[in-house]
């Protein structure tokens, strides 16, 4: 059974933006060599270093939601429901 914490919109916002950018920079990575489009090159080193910058952005924004909302829980995973703001959590 999952258990539910509320966060605030502003979290669930910073986590949410993270989280949008950086799959929008995968997914333009992902076309670009799935449609064998050149990848050495300036533009797309510039959509690799996008990615990177909003992949750590991703991870620590997940890191700041672990620590601010479940520190002390041993949760063995969760997920945020970016509508609702419910993040749910198995322990």
């Amino acid at each position: 059974m999952a258990n539910i914490i509320h966060v605030t919109e502003e979290d669930r916002d910073i986590l949410q933006r993270a989280d949008v950018e950086c799959s929008s920079r995968m997914n333009l990575i992902a076309f670009m060599i799935q449609n064998n489009m050149p990848i050495e090159n300036d533009r797309f080193k510039a959509y690799q270093e996008d990615y990177n910058k909003y992949f750590f952005a991703f991870e620590n924004a997940k890191k700041v939601m672990e620590t601010k909302y479940l520190a002390g829980i041993k949760a063995t995973s969760w997920s945020l429901d970016y509508g609702t703001c419910e993040l749910s959590y198995e322990i």
